[in-house]
């Protein structure tokens, strides 16, 4: 179960469940989340306080996506790799040029997006023997 991914609803059972008393060891034997996991969470549920009860459990709505970094250089980015430069080359440029201090990662998640968005296209040409 290492490096699974938790949906927002696995997030709620879990808060609910602390708020009831529970241990991190009783949460875990549920099978929702390993004990690390839970005990992470229940580090951030302490900073944001989702302990008092008159605070409502967080839901989806409530939870802001985050904004890439990239999405600032979004015109520079597709300028270069419509040119045929690699990720690697634009993000030392990004941060050469500009500061940037968004993560690698971020930007080949954007450069994913450009080519779904933009695949290339190719023609099958036929040519007629003799």
């Amino acid at each position: 179960m290492a490096n699974r991914r938790f949906e927002m609803h696995e997030y709620r059972h879990v808060i609910v469940r602390m708020r009831l008393g529970q241990s991190d060891l009783a949460i875990a034997q549920t099978g929702l989340m390993g004990r690390k996991r839970v005990g992470q969470l229940r580090c951030l549920a302490d900073c944001h306080r989702f302990w008092d009860l008159s605070n409502p459990v967080p839901d989806v709505a409530s939870t802001k996506a985050a904004v890439s970094l990239v999405l600032t250089y979004r015109k520079a980015v597709t300028r270069w790799w419509r040119q045929g430069i690699q990720g690697k080359t634009i993000n030392q440029a990004l941060v050469r040029q500009n500061g940037f201090s968004g993560s690698y990662s971020s930007l080949c998640r954007f450069l994913q997006g450009l080519k779904q968005a933009h695949p290339r296209v190719t023609r099958v040409i036929f040519k007629s023997c003799g």
